[in-house]
């Protein structure tokens, strides 16, 4: 089972009392696939402030559905500490439920990662995560 829920490519936005029609650089967008025991939320694109609401209601989906969760992000082309906030909340909420979880990061994520010194589960593939037992069992 998969859920699309990518945003619509144009947003209205007010600019100087006229309505102008904002354009993204890259399309954001996520992705839930349920597969067996486990959730993987597939994001693209760009995790900044505007898409922090989207990214921490469909890792909390994800969550509700299995107690193991995946998040590929190997195809995010930009971070901001906002994706970095929202991964550090839900994970340590959900790991201190025991839930388990690991993100696939992109090299925009590994070097956000690693410039904050903060410890995220990571894998560098979802086939490498399945086969270490990125599973409840």
């Amino acid at each position: 089972m998969t859920y699309d829920t990518r945003p619509p490519t144009d947003r209205p936005r007010e600019a100087a009392g006229t309505a102008e029609v904002a354009r993204p650089t890259g399309p954001t967008g996520f992705r839930i696939a349920v597969d067996q025991d486990l959730v993987i939320v597939r994001a693209r694109g760009e995790l900044d402030m505007a898409a922090e609401a989207a990214f921490e209601e469909h890792l909390r989906l994800a969550f509700s559905r299995r107690p193991a969760v995946i998040v590929d992000a190997s195809d995010v082309t930009f971070a901001d500490c906002s994706a970095l906030r929202v991964l550090i909340a839900v994970g340590a909420e959900m790991t201190s439920r025991g839930r388990r979880w690991c993100v696939v990061a992109s090299p925009v994520l590994q070097r956000l990662f690693a410039l904050a010194r903060v410890r995220i589960p990571t894998m560098s593939s979802v086939d490498c995560a399945r086969s270490l037992g990125i599973s409840p069992h």
